[in-house]
This record gives C-alpha cells, sequence and structure tokens, in this order.
C-alpha cells in the first residue's frame, strides 16, 4: 500500500487554498508551528479562591477587579504604568472558562457586598450565574445597542444575551459602582477586558468562529504572532484604564487579578472549557493596589 506523503500546513495552502489548509490540518500538527513553551499546573502557588475568601473576611471594606482573560506576564509588563503595589501569582484552579470560574470562586455568602459586570456569567450547566443568589446587590447595568450585542447588556443574566463579549459597556460598570458603593462594604468588579474581540483584530478574533478565523490568518501569513500579541497588549490597557479611573473612588483594601489567562502561543491559541494545564491559562495575576499612577 502506498502511504501518502506528509505534507505541512503550507503546502496544503498553496496546493489547495486556505479553507482546506484550516481543515485538513490537525491541530496537533499546527500546534508545532506557534512558539512551544513548558506545561504547568498549580507549582505551589496559592489558592485563587482561597485569597478570594480570605479577602472579604479579613478586610472591613474589600474590592476585587476582576479582569476577563488577563495573563500573569502581561499583566507583569504592564501594571507599572497604571499602579504602585505589590503583585504576586495565584493558581485559578485549573479553569479556562469564565462561567466555571464564577460558580467555583463565587459561590460563597458576600452579604454586604455587590458584583457588577456587564455580560452575564455562564457557567458548566450552560445556565446563567446569577449573582442575587450570593451577594446584595447585582444591579442591572445597560448600554446602548452596538454592533457585536445587538441586545442592551445586562448584568448576571438579567436578559437574554447571545453572540461574544460586548466592545462596550465597561464604563456603565464603573457608574453602577459609584452608584451604589455608598449600600455595601465593597464588591466584585468584572471588566470583559482583555478577553477577545483584540483591538483591531475585531474581524478574526470575534465570536464563535475566532480560533478558526485566526488560525487561518497565521496560516496564510496575514497575521503574524507578535501581531496578535500586540493586539492583545493593546486591549490589556483597556482593562487597566477602566481599573485606573474607578480605583480612586474606592475605599478599603483593592485587588486586581484574573479568572484565567489567555493561551495565544501555548498551543490552543485561545482560552477554552477543555484546555491542557498551561501557566498562561491557570496562574493568574494578584495585585493588591497601593497607588494610581497619574
Amino acid at each position: 500500500m502506498r502511504r501518502s506523503k506528509f505534507r505541512t500546513p503550507f503546502q496544503i495552502y498553496k496546493a489547495h487554498g486556505l479553507k482546506v489548509a484550516a481543515i485538513a490540518t490537525p491541530w496537533k500538527v499546527f500546534q508545532k508551528y506557534l512558539t512551544a513553551l513548558p506545561v504547568n499546573n498549580r507549582d505551589g502557588l496559592p489558592s485563587q479562591r482561597e485569597l478570594i475568601t480570605d479577602l472579604f473576611e479579613t478586610n472591613t471594606e474589600a474590592w476585587l477587579i476582576w479582569f476577563d482573560g488577563g495573563r500573569y506576564d502581561y499583566f507583569e509588563e504592564l501594571y507599572d504604568e497604571y499602579f504602585t503595589g505589590e503583585l504576586s501569582k495565584a493558581w485559578n484552579g485549573d479553569i479556562g472558562y469564565t462561567g466555571d470560574w464564577a460558580v467555583r470562586h463565587l459561590e460563597q455568602d458576600f452579604s454586604g457586598y455587590g458584583l457588577f459586570s456587564s455580560v452575564t456569567l455562564r457557567s458548566a450547566r450552560d445556565v446563567d450565574y446569577d449573582g442575587r443568589d450570593h451577594f446584595d446587590v447585582a444591579p442591572r447595568i445597560e448600554t446602548e445597542d452596538n454592533s457585536s450585542m445587538k441586545e442592551k447588556l445586562a448584568t448576571l443574566g438579567y436578559l437574554e444575551q447571545s453572540g461574544e463579549l460586548a466592545d462596550t459597556g465597561e464604563e456603565a460598570v464603573n457608574e453602577a459602582v459609584l452608584n451604589h458603593k455608598s449600600d455595601i462594604s465593597g464588591g466584585v468588579i468584572r471588566y470583559p477586558k482583555p478577553h477577545p474581540p483584540f483591538d483591531g483584530l475585531e474581524h478574526i478574533t470575534s465570536g464563535a468562529s475566532k480560533t478558526r478565523e485566526t488560525r487561518e490568518a497565521l496560516i496564510s501569513g496575514e497575521l503574524t504572532e507578535p501581531e496578535l500579541h500586540e493586539a492583545y497588549r493593546s486591549t490589556y490597557r483597556t482593562g487597566f484604564e477602566l481599573a485606573s479611573q474607578i480605583i480612586p473612588k474606592l475605599d478599603g483594601t483593592v485587588i486586581v487579578t484574573a479568572d484565567h489567562g489567555e493561551c495565544l502561543d501555548c498551543g490552543q491559541l485561545f482560552h477554552d472549557r477543555y484546555h491542557r494545564p498551561h501557566d498562561h491559562l491557570t496562574h493568574v495575576p494578584w495585585f493588591e493596589v497601593e497607588s494610581v499612577k497619574d
């Protein structure tokens, strides 16, 4: 029997076009065309869930600011432009999906605190995590319609939602915090950045097809790895800017963290519920803010 000769993704693309190359190339083969990095897991790091519990149990007033999809190494690179404080690393419990993280980390009794987010938190059981079951304040946050979210945004499943995370709505989160902060002793503030879509690459990093479209762009040369990383870095800055606007108006202890990281170059491009344990996904920042820089 004649055995077929192995061809690289680039050879398939040249012979049959981009679509065939993207479909025909096994993901394990494509992985070696991305930067190979070692795979890690907890590595003796403190549990993020335990740190969150301790934060709210040991402080009279406390705030947890939560970046969606924030890699530790990029946080370490960028935070000094915005804040002073103490940075450490935590293990998120091997979670690669936001809704699963909320169910695992925010199921305690948060009486006296608020939960603020511009998009719903869908769990592994495909139901919306409802902050009203755990927090005293979980307000509806509405913003105007926009291209990536045809319906008005709402917190925690109060309204039906479909599609990718919205491009706008973060400012409404800060407004809701200010409207309610006098009634609570702190809370959890979620910003959907630096989660995809990435700044400048919305056309390929949005929606359910983002992995396939980004992979095709990398294979074809339309997109380079440095360009992908730079777009992620730019999107990360949006989260820092939003946090720097609200932190000076908060009292008590303020921690900035992330639910999970983003892969980009560890074998699967983006985060996912079903992922290989890797420090880019499961090692997250735990940063105690001292001050915001001008």
